[in-house]
């Protein structure tokens, strides 16, 4: 069994790992991936307005009505104009990469966006691309912009000026040529063409969207994710928080805008509904090992339950994984390459069934069970309810391999000791 581990690991190590890691560090993809982490405390803040102005008991939820309106500005100016925040970041985490000043390139950025997604007429601009739906949109013009002034700064076609003029005057002026070219293009499809960007680029990646919030496109992630960590990768960064980050983004402002305007939620596949059950106690759903370690035999398993128990409460499962150690471990390898498949297999019948509500709402991925359930579903007692299926389940998978280990444990320190 060892020998077939270290095989598997030379595989993901020598074919698997490398066009992933290289997709991973390439310049766009590490972009975008920075821009849209860069808006998470935004989503996570602009969530508690959507949970206070609907809360799960009718009684309250009549009480805030009146003031309903005040309590969802912030959501509205956080989900409401989310891609225009990655318009910046994205823009600004490229130009970084060519020594560019990030600051105006995020800022052209914006602007083409803005004028892209919501061309001003009659002094009023529409909102309806600057949420989740102009995502896309925004990824697309905040590389363009990008790439249009690296060329005009590599082919020297910018304004100069003189020396002595401050750092940040000389930049503003070094970015004219760019800001006049995207204003100018866009300008002319937009308006001129009317051509309708965001609609055109949304139909492209329609399909896209579609298959990735598929079962077999969820598994395949899974089983992935399962890999990465298996040979100390961190999975959840090259696969949640990296391929799969726009789309689990845009699904999941998707589903916020279907909650506020009383429609169903369309989306399953997103980072919460992810987070939460999958990753229950950390990636893997480890959280029951916790238990079971603390009332092991082993010392060596007793000691990692004590040191692992309060990061695990907190979804950090890193003590568990290099302390069991799960990793390269051809026993609790096992139960982990289970667990996440079997365990998002029951919560997308559950989910498609409507036993249980959608994700619609970001909590801290530090959030503990099932607290973290019960937050994102903006208040669905039933996804407590699966919360602890979910745990059991993870639990029954785990229990007859942490057995197995620890009796190869109890062996190797009885011989220690002897």
């Amino acid at each position: 069994m060892s020998g077939f581990m270290d095989n598997f690991a030379q595989f993901l190590e020598n074919k698997v790992l490398p066009p992933l890691m290289k997709l991973a560090e390439q310049r766009h993809f590490a972009a975008i991936r920075q821009g849209i982490q860069r808006i998470i405390p935004l989503i996570i803040v602009g969530s508690i307005p959507l949970i206070i102005a609907y809360p799960p008991v009718q009684s309250w939820s009549a009480a805030v009505e009146p003031y309903r309106d005040i309590l969802l500005v912030p959501f509205s100016m956080t989900f409401g104009l989310m891609s225009l925040f990655v318009a910046f970041g994205v823009a600004s985490a490229l130009a970084s990469t060519y020594d560019l000043d990030s600051t105006a390139a995020g800022i052209t950025s914006m602007l083409g966006f803005l004028l892209a997604a919501a061309p001003m007429t009659k002094n009023a601009l529409s909102a309806d691309y600057l949420g989740g739906t102009g995502l896309f949109t925004a990824i697309i013009v905040a590389i363009c912009t990008a790439e249009l002034m690296r060329w005009f700064k590599k082919s020297g076609f910018t304004i100069k000026m003189p020396a002595g003029v401050p750092p940040a005057i000389m930049a503003s002026f070094e970015s004219i040529t760019t800001v006049g070219v995207i204003v100018l293009v866009i300008w002319l499809i937009r308006t001129v063409g009317n051509l309708n960007i965001p609609e055109v680029i949304m139909s492209a990646f329609k399909p896209l969207v579609v298959v990735a919030d598929t079962l077999p496109a969820i598994l395949l992630a899974q089983v992935l994710h399962q890999a990465l960590w298996a040979v100390g990768i961190h999975g959840t960064s090259v696969v949640v928080w990296g391929v799969m980050a726009p789309f689990l983004t845009q699904n999941l402002a998707a589903n916020a805008q279907a909650a506020l305007a009383g429609q169903p939620i369309p989306f399953f596949w997103t980072e919460p509904m992810q987070m939460s059950y999958a990753h229950m106690g950390g990636s893997g759903a480890t959280l029951p090992l916790i238990f079971f370690y603390l009332r092991s035999r082993s010392a060596h398993l007793k000691q990692v339950g004590r040191v692992a128990l309060i990061p695990g409460i907190f979804n950090i499962n890193e003590p568990i994984t290099f302390g069991t150690p799960i990793i390269l471990n051809p026993i609790m390898l096992i139960p982990w390459f289970l667990s996440q498949p079997i365990i998002m297999t029951i919560v997308y019948v559950a989910a498609k069934l409507n036993l249980v509500t959608k994700a619609y709402v970001l909590p801290p991925w530090t959030t503990p069970v099932p607290i973290y359930q019960y937050i994102m579903t903006g208040g669905d007692f039933r996804s407590v309810i699966l919360a602890v299926i979910v745990f059991c389940v993870s639990a029954a998978l785990y229990y007859p391999f942490f057995r197995i280990w620890e009796k190869h444990l109890l062996e190797q320190e009885s011989g220690a000791a002897s």
